[in-house]
C-alpha cells in the first residue's frame, strides 16, 4: 500500500497548486476530475480548490454535448487517471472547439526550473502492527456528489482514506485493508451487495441455504449463537471483520427512500449499520 502522512498531503498540494497556477489556472478555471477516486486524484482536486478556481467530478462516459457545456466556451482543465479516456476527452474538446489542457499527477509534480519533485508516498503493510481504522472508497466520478463529501470528510477526520489499487482489484483490496468505514453512492451500495451475494454458495444448495438461515438468524436481539458464529465467518471472508458502517454519500439528496429495503437488510444481517 502506497500512503501519505499529513506532512506530505500538505507538501504535495502546495507543489501542485503551484504547478497549476504555472499552467495558467486561477481563479477563474475550472477543473474536471474524472474516473474512480485516488488519492491521486483528490490531492490534485484540494490543489485546484487552493489554487481559488472550481472542481467538478465528471462521469466516465459524458457525452460530447455535455463535455463542451462543462466550461461553458472557456479554456478549461482536466485530470482524468487513464490515459485511453484522457485521449478521447482531448479529441472530442477538439471537436467542439473547446480549448483543454489535460493534466497528469506526475507532470505536475515534475522538478520545475531545478525545484525539487515531490516525495514518492510511503510503504506502508496493513498487516503489520495495530490494525489501522481506515475509511475505505471504492467509488467514481459516476457519483458526482461524493467528491466533496470524500474531500470533506478526509480534512475533517481522524482515519485513514483508502482506495483500492484498481476497480478491479477492489474486492481483493478491500479484503486486505478490513476497513471500519465504507463511503458509497447509492448505486455503490447495491453494486457492493451483489458482489458479495455473488460469493456465496449457488442458489438452492445446502451451504447456500445454510448462509440464507445464519444471515436471518445470527444478529439481533435473540440471536443465534451458531448463526452468529457463521455471520462472523462470512464477515471475515469478505473483508467485514472491523466494519460498523456503510456511509451514502448522496443520502442527504436521496433520503432513507433512495436505499432499497432488501439491500439494507442484506447490510443490517452482516452487522453493518447503512447510514444516509
Amino acid at each position: 500500500w502506497l500512503a501519505w502522512s499529513w506532512s506530505d498531503v500538505a507538501n504535495d498540494v502546495w507543489r501542485l497548486s503551484a504547478a497549476l497556477r504555472r499552467a495558467g489556472f486561477g481563479s477563474d478555471s475550472r477543473l474536471a476530475v474524472s474516473g474512480h477516486y485516488s488519492a491521486y486524484l483528490l490531492l490534485v482536486a484540494l490543489a485546484a480548490r487552493l489554487a481559488g478556481g472550481s472542481v467538478i467530478a465528471a462521469a466516465h462516459s459524458i457525452d460530447e454535448a455535455r463535455l463542451a457545456g462543462l466550461f461553458n466556451g472557456r479554456a478549461g482543465y482536466v485530470f482524468i487517471d487513464r490515459e485511453d479516456e484522457r485521449a478521447r476527452w482531448l479529441r472530442v474538446a477538439e471537436r467542439q472547439g473547446v480549448d483543454l489542457v489535460a493534466l497528469s499527477y506526475r507532470s505536475l509534480l515534475a522538478p520545475h526550473d531545478g525545484g525539487v519533485a515531490s516525495a514518492s508516498p510511503r510503504s506502508l503493510d496493513l498487516r503489520a502492527g495495530p490494525r489501522t481504522r481506515v475509511v475505505w472508497s471504492e467509488e467514481s466520478t459516476d457519483d458526482a456528489r461524493g467528491l466533496s463529501f470524500l474531500l470533506d470528510r478526509w480534512s475533517s477526520g481522524s482515519s485513514p482514506l483508502a482506495f483500492p489499487e484498481t476497480s478491479a482489484a477492489a474486492a481483493r483490496d478491500r479484503r486486505e485493508a478490513e476497513p471500519a468505514s465504507i463511503i458509497a453512492s447509492v448505486q455503490g451500495l447495491a453494486d457492493l451487495q451483489r458482489e458479495i451475494a455473488t460469493r456465496f454458495a449457488p442458489a438452492g444448495s445446502r451451504q447456500r441455504r445454510l448462509t440464507e438461515w445464519a444471515l436471518e438468524h445470527g444478529s439481533g436481539p435473540g440471536a443465534n449463537p451458531v448463526a452468529g458464529f457463521i455471520v462472523k465467518a462470512i464477515r471475515r471472508q469478505i473483508g467485514f471483520s472491523q466494519l460498523r458502517e456503510i456511509v451514502v454519500a448522496d443520502g442527504a439528496v436521496a433520503g432513507s427512500s433512495g436505499i432499497d429495503s432488501k439491500v439494507r437488510g442484506f447490510f443490517a444481517a452482516l452487522e453493518v449499520d447503512v447510514v444516509a
